[in-house]
């Protein structure tokens, strides 16, 4: 049933900027080009923590966490429409009670959401180095946006970086799934052409 519950909330995911991150989450060190949120966690630039670089994304849970917490970022469709996409990147986990992973989703027109992943099926738990993940959709002709990042649901702390957004080719199986275009809530974004800071040293 969480399972599930997480899916469908996980589907939900839009892009929130970081000046619209609600009470409840820290935006102190926010790195630069990621929105995100969640009540009850705390997402940062972690200069302590990473796998490349000088610094990584943290998400970490507070008492009164609630649902999940995410690094949110989207970009336009048009240079992947009919190809197949590959979010990849590292995640190093601590004590995570509940579950982590990344996370894609492709929307058509009026936000229709049009495939999905985020790891629910072989998610990060409990507590690990950093090790590189995966996630790969089919970007069909009629997608127009394309969010990705990474979430933390339930206790414990995660950390991303190093993430690349790939145009792969047929030899790399699909990990999620076609949806049916239901429309969300809400108008879609104005979004960048291309992904920004993807290793988090800003």
């Amino acid at each position: 049933m969480f399972a599930r519950r997480c899916w469908r909330v996980a589907l939900s995911l839009g892009f929130v900027a970081a000046s619209a991150l609600g009470a409840s989450t820290a935006r102190a060190e926010f790195p630069s080009g990621w929105g995100g949120g969640g009540k009850g966690y705390e997402l940062v630039r972690d200069t302590d923590a990473k796998h490349g670089g000088t610094a990584s994304g943290a998400i970490r849970s507070a008492a009164d966490a609630d649902g999940f917490g995410t690094f949110t970022q989207g970009v336009q469709a048009a240079k992947y429409r009919g190809k197949r996409v590959r979010l990849s990147g590292w995640i190093k986990a601590d004590g995570v009670a509940g579950w982590s992973g990344l996370w894609m989703r492709v929307d058509g027109k009026e936000k229709t959401a049009l495939a999905f992943d985020n790891m629910n099926d072989r998610a990060v738990k409990d507590t690990s180095d950093w090790t590189q993940f995966q996630v790969v959709l089919e970007v069909p002709d009629a997608a127009e946006q394309i969010y990705f990042g990474c979430l933390l649901a339930g206790k414990g702390k995660v950390w991303v970086d190093d993430l690349a957004l790939d145009v792969v080719g047929n030899d790399v199986a699909v990990t999620g799934k076609a949806l049916d275009g239901a429309p969300r809530q809400g108008a879609p974004a104005e979004l960048p052409a291309e992904p920004a800071n993807l290793d988090f040293e800003r």
